[in-house]
């Protein structure tokens, strides 16, 4: 399987990382981002399940990764992450 990021997800990670960073320092935000690659690295390899999230919208799955959640679709041989977000976060309107 194949990871595509949409340039919206792309930017969430961004905002992850330098949010950490400021917060926490370099060392604890960098390693907060690895956890979050390291998700996703699981989900295209099949390591880990996701959960169906069709009730946001048909098709999406989510995945927790520590304080955040990872949106994404399977399409074909492709894993879309379509966003990242705080898992406080009402993702109706910003993903479904």
């Amino acid at each position: 399987m194949k990871l595509r990021i949409t340039h919206v997800a792309q930017s969430d990670l961004r905002q992850i990382e330098r949010y950490s960073i400021q917060h926490w320092g370099p060392q604890v935000g960098f390693a907060y981002s690895d956890r979050l690659r390291l998700v996703l690295g699981q989900l295209v390899r099949a390591e880990i399940s996701s959960q169906g999230a069709d009730y946001v919208s048909p098709g999406l799955r989510k995945q927790v990764a520590a304080s955040h959640v990872i949106w994404f679709r399977i399409q074909g041989d492709n894993l879309l992450v379509v966003r990242v977000l705080h898992q406080s976060r009402d993702v109706g309107p910003v993903v479904g």
